[in-house]
């Protein structure tokens, strides 16, 4: 037993000489006397100690970028000092942290396998307490470079509540030369043609001039020279946004010194204007385009495809696409658009043509769930009978794992599996597996071949997606000229109708010797086409070489880094090949009691469309009008998706293929009424969303109006968020902070863009894109590591 407050004993001595010299108080009689000592007791507060000998030491490891190479050689020798001072039973657990935390059962072995983009101490604080033994005495041993990246004070109250002391050793950055933005601030929106700042405070070793640059979505916006004195400088810039949507600043220190990665830090501010229809088109004008804004509509054409970031949704009430197919739509903005819609209360609307819905490659995308029409074919609508010769990457890279069962191989055999599915019967078909050589999928044994079999896919079919599905990564690089030659052989010795070759291969291992851009001519100036499937980003190695492959074989391009999305990526290709999904004829078209729905007022029709894209009504979604033939396909749908709107046009709205519709007097109040309905209500006064970046966290705060406290008591408003890392979104807990504000958090990992949406009641409210990037691991600011010091203190560290 021991005496949590052993101070109150000296009440006993005082007590016995109240006993002696005032007898009167009684305090000689037992059962006076017994509570006496009882209440002297009860103030010194008996305890049983629980906690077992020894004491258990955790030894937290900075494995962070910025704190490896400064605790590379120190690590060694800190681990053996705390290793060696073990006494009796003590025990040493080493637990390496940085954007995750792993123990390390060999304190000899330190090789920490997570990503390493940040020094999240307080996640590996919390870890110790989840992990320790409650019955032993606990100190953690915090070995870094001193600059965590999370919040921590929240762990205070535990760690001290528990006992467990936090102790401290920290590696400083070496005295050679660093210059370091320590901050960068600028307004959070402003209107388009509005002047502001850009401000930055700079930190270096060194005074003098350091140059630097200033980047607005990757393009240089102003560049100058920051004075340095007495190791600080500040940058104050003024600037414009001349168009609407998100962009992205990031200020560049140009220097050479030891903490580059300190050198720069981003942020974005969002260009404010009416809430627009973002119009992307394939036409130069685009009359559709123009009748809206005729009509009022606040419309941002684009044109320049490769400009789709993850800022331009920003503002927007819907999203166009006209006639634009889906392989030059990027897939950072097409993954985006079902949470605008579905979860932003956003709209989506696609407009006819022949490079639009199913002959534009969407089946089967992210988009095609959303639309109220269904791609897929039902009855056989070909342009020719089709030869489709597949090049299949099969060197050693395509060996890699993607999940504990698959690898990169197994979903490429799928991928072409999935475009035999969509071929006919009468339809032919070669694949050839190649390394350094081409091998033919379907010959009797694995040697190289100058050509490969073409085979009827109607009687082969299982065979044929069998033979598919076996095929191996072998080692080596992808020679695609060999590839190509093998196919092309194949096409012109025994293939019929409309002759295509789909090329897969890894975008950072395609070699090309050969003179592949005559093998194109020859194939091109035949009437055969080559599209390309790369595994990975436009920005690979070996990605232009592609795009060079694609553009010469007069065919399309797709990009995809993750190698589970190439079965749709194949589906979308042959889909786009082998069906005749556009009706080029002119075609009657019958009403439908559905545009009652949307419109108050019946709508005039035209006789006829000159054309359109055959697709199926889903099954809950509304049509305007059918087309009058045997199809009796959708021409104008309409249907909700979760908080969004989604509407298509089948048929063309300009182009060459459009001039009946051009020329129709109720043109201009078909759009109208279409863009009204897709685009949503207006949002609701009173409410304010906006979200603050503090370290590793986004801060997002709900304020409102007095109006709203009564609405919210019955149904609060529910958060959402999502990044491009989480495959669907995820629920975020709201904190009523006080009346009129509601805050919740959002770990944030570097580089890692954000969007939230907020549903009150029948609306949406977006929010996004926010991130910090990896500046915030190098952020080796001394008021952090002061601050760190300060807290472990305070645990009695």
């Amino acid at each position: 037993m021991r005496l949590l407050n052993p101070e109150w004993l000296w009440l006993l001595p005082a007590l016995a000489l109240l006993a002696w010299f005032f007898p009167t108080l009684g305090l000689r009689r037992p059962f006076r006397l017994a509570c006496a000592l009882l209440l002297v007791l009860a103030l010194a507060e008996p305890g049983h100690r629980r906690i077992g000998e020894g004491t258990d030491v955790w030894v937290l490891c900075d494995r962070s970028d910025s704190a490896k190479a400064l605790l590379e050689k120190e690590l060694p020798k800190w681990e053996k000092l705390v290793s060696d001072s073990r006494k009796g039973r003590d025990r040493v657990f080493f637990l390496d942290f940085a954007d995750g935390s792993e123990p390390r059962p060999d304190p000899a072995a330190r090789n920490y396998g997570g990503a390493s983009g940040q020094s999240r101490i307080g996640a590996a604080l919390r870890r110790v307490l989840n992990e320790r033994d409650p019955d032993r005495a606990t100190r953690a041993l915090i070995l870094s470079d001193g600059f965590p990246t999370d919040e921590y004070e929240s762990v205070r109250e535990a760690l001290v509540r528990e006992g467990v002391a936090v102790d401290w050793r920290f590696s400083t950055v070496t005295q050679g030369k660093d210059a370091a933005v320590r901050q960068l601030k600028a307004p959070e929106g402003a209107q388009l043609g509005e002047t502001f700042l850009v401000e930055a405070e700079v930190e270096s070793s060194v005074d003098g001039p350091t140059p630097y640059v200033i980047l607005r979505d990757g393009v240089e916006a102003s560049n100058g020279q920051v004075v340095i004195e007495k190791g600080r400088g500040r940058i104050r810039k003024a600037d414009q946004l001349n168009s609407p949507g998100a962009h992205r600043y990031e200020l560049r220190l140009l220097t050479q010194d030891e903490q580059p990665g300190n050198n720069s830090r981003s942020l974005w501010i969002e260009g404010r204007s009416a809430p627009r229809i973002l119009w992307i088109t394939a036409y130069e004008p685009d009359p559709a385009a123009a009748s809206l804004r005729r009509l009022g509509f606040a419309v941002e054409v684009v044109t320049n495809f490769n400009t789709l970031d993850a800022g331009r949704l920003a503002g927007v009430r819907a999203v166009v696409f006209n006639n634009v197919p889906a392989n030059v739509v990027p897939r950072v903005f097409m993954d985006r658009l079902d949470y605008f819609v579905t979860q932003q209360g956003g709209g989506l609307a696609m407009c006819g043509g022949k490079n639009s819905f199913g002959s534009g490659g969407w089946f089967k995308s992210t988009i095609d769930p959303l639309l109220p029409v269904s791609l897929e074919l039902r009855q056989e609508q070909r342009k020719l009978r089709v030869s489709m010769a597949i090049v299949m990457d099969r060197s050693g890279s395509m060996g890699a794992p993607v999940s504990p069962t698959q690898k990169k191989m197994d979903l490429a055999n799928a991928g072409t599996s999935e475009a035999i599915k969509l071929l006919g019967d009468q339809d032919l078909v070669a694949v050839l597996a190649v390394d350094s050589t081409p091998h033919d999928v379907f010959g009797k044994n694995d040697s190289a071949v100058s050509q490969a079999s073409l085979i009827e896919v109607g009687p082969n079919r299982a065979e044929i997606e069998d033979r598919v599905r076996k095929v191996q990564s072998t080692g080596g690089g992808i020679f695609v000229y060999q590839g190509l030659l093998g196919a092309w052989n194949s096409l012109k010795a025994q293939g019929v109708g409309n002759k295509h070759i789909i090329l897969f291969a890894d975008a950072a291992d395609a070699e090309e010797p050969g003179d592949y851009k005559e093998l194109l001519r020859n194939l091109t100036e035949s009437g055969a086409t080559c599209s390309v499937i790369g595994l990975g980003t436009d920005k690979d190695s070996d990605a232009d070489f592609l795009k060079d492959v694609a553009k010469r074989g007069n065919g399309r391009i797709f990009f995809t880094a993750k190698p589970e999305e190439l079965p749709a990526v194949f589906a979308q290709e042959t889909v786009a090949v082998a069906r005749s999904s556009f009706v080029e004829e002119a075609t009657a078209l019958v009403s439908a009691a559905g545009w009652r729905e949307i419109s108050p007022q019946a709508q005039p029709w035209l006789p006829q469309v000159d054309g359109y894209n055959l697709s199926y009504l889903r099954p809950g979604a509304t049509a305007g009008a059918f087309t009058a033939d045997d199809q009796k396909a959708p021409l104008a749908a309409w249907w909700s998706r979760g908080a969004g709107r989604v509407a298509a046009i089948t048929f063309p709205v300009a182009g060459a293929k459009s001039p009946l519709v051009l020329n129709w007097k109720g043109y201009g109040d078909f759009l109208q009424t279409l863009m009204r309905w897709t685009s949503g209500e207006d949002e609701p006064e009173g409410l304010g969303l906006r979200a603050r970046i503090k370290g590793d966290q986004a801060i997002l705060e709900l304020s409102y109006d007095e109006e709203w406290e009564g609405k919210f008591a019955s149904e609060p408003p529910t958060l959402t968020a999502t990044s491009e890392g989480l495959s669907k979104s995820r629920d975020i807990v709201w904190e009523k902070l006080r009346p009129g504000l509601f805050t919740a958090s959002v770990q944030l990992n570097p580089g890692e863009l954000w969007e939230a949406a907020v549903k009150v009641g029948k609306h949406a409210l977006p929010l996004g894109p926010f991130g910090t990037d990896a500046s915030l691991e190098w952020d080796n600011d001394p008021a952090k590591s002061r601050a760190l010091q300060a807290f472990a203190s305070s645990t009695g560290g």
